[in-house]
């Protein structure tokens, strides 16, 4: 955007990548740690702390007078990400009927996605302004709908029955069953599934244990490689971070222009103008 441009200078290629890819990292180490602050908290809390610091981050965009304060926003948005999208899909996974868990796990990625698109037309209808709000009411809008789903996450989102169960606070977690609705088949499942996992545990830490100290040493050391090329690997492999940063050169934004009639030309310099 041009009010982008006359706010903080044309920006060389090598530091536009790193303001646009500034917030992968923080969200990749921040990620790290939010099992654990989920599992003290609890799902909810974890979700709301998290959308709270990304709603922080998104304010400082808004508010930025300096391209250095632009980038501790980004920084901010990506801690805030990292520690409430991987709770939230725990969260989806464990108030989920095991009939149900595949496709409403599959909810938070289509949202993304639909975040996306709905993102690109906002930057292309605020492009218009003949102010910094050109760019600035992208940010602002991401605040607020931020502060509305720490609002949300804390008065409507009930605790994982899961979650309880693991603490011992069994009436609660029937409660909370209650209130999502889940059949009591389905709940016996589930608690099914959690014993299982608790006797398994518990006959690992009791049988052999000096000679699985050092087969479950390496153990947790092989599922721990694994996890990370499955979760990182695939992803950077696929390319898609350079299809959502990929910025067209000039000539390319004057072909468009020429096709502006269709709805073909619309949508690409929708992706161009977001830039």
């Amino acid at each position: 955007m041009e009010s982008f441009r006359s706010d903080f200078g044309v920006l060389s290629a090598t530091v536009h990548g790193l303001v646009v890819s500034s917030i992968l990292i923080p969200a990749a180490i921040s990620s790290l740690f939010a099992g654990r602050l989920a599992d003290v908290l609890g799902r909810p809390k974890g979700i709301a702390i998290g959308a709270l610091i990304f709603g922080v981050g998104a304010a400082l965009e808004a508010g930025a007078v300096e391209l250095a304060m632009f980038v501790v926003g980004r920084v901010v948005e990506g801690i805030g990400e990292g520690l409430y999208l991987g709770t939230l899909v725990v969260y989806i996974c464990e108030i989920s009927p095991p009939g149900q868990r595949g496709p409403l796990t599959a909810g938070p990625q289509l949202f993304v996605t639909l975040g996306l698109v709905v993102g690109f037309f906002t930057c292309y209808g605020s492009a218009k302004q003949h102010s910094s709000l050109a760019w600035r009411t992208p940010f602002i809008i991401l605040a607020c709908l931020s502060m509305l789903f720490v609002i949300a996450s804390m008065v409507w989102l009930v605790p994982s029955p899961r979650w309880l169960i693991l603490r011992g606070r069994q009436s609660e977690a029937s409660a909370a069953w209650e209130v999502l609705r889940v059949d009591p088949a389905d709940r016996e499942k589930i608690e099914i599934e959690l014993e299982a996992a608790g006797t398994t545990r518990s006959s690992a830490r009791t049988c052999s244990p000096q000679r699985n100290d050092t087969s479950s040493t390496h153990s947790k050391d092989l599922v721990k490689k694994r996890s990370l090329f499955d979760v990182f690997a695939p992803d950077q492999l696929s390319g898609i971070d350079g299809v959502l940063y990929v910025c067209l050169p000039p000539s390319a934004e004057i072909a468009i222009s020429v096709c502006h009639g269709s709805r073909l030309g619309l949508f690409v310099k929708v992706r161009t103008t977001s830039f």
